[in-house]
């Protein structure tokens, strides 16, 4: 019984199951700044996952380099963020 207007036992493996699609592409950040983290803001929306492994338009924030850059991959939250966001937008439409 309860809520049930949202999904809670499949997020998180439905979420799983996309981050194992780009798991083993590469990684985009310099270690100290936030890098690739999947969302395009050229395009408002998070990538797919064949654009992570062949280049999007992600936001660096890195001090020297701060702007829109293209690159390929995810950075450690970025994996997290991307697949549980995308997983998110994409059971809802």
């Amino acid at each position: 019984m309860g809520n049930t207007d949202f999904l809670v036992d499949s997020l998180g493996q439905e979420a799983a199951g996309l981050a194992q699609l780009v798991i083993h592409d590469s990684y985009l950040g310099d270690g100290d700044t936030w890098g690739g983290k999947g969302w395009d803001p050229q395009q408002a929306r998070y990538v797919t996952p064949g654009e992570i492994g062949s280049g999007y338009h992600y936001w660096n924030n890195n001090v020297n380099m701060r702007g829109v850059k293209f690159g390929a991959g995810l950075d450690c939250s970025g994996l997290v963020e991307w697949a549980f966001n995308r997983f998110l937008i994409h059971s809802r439409v």
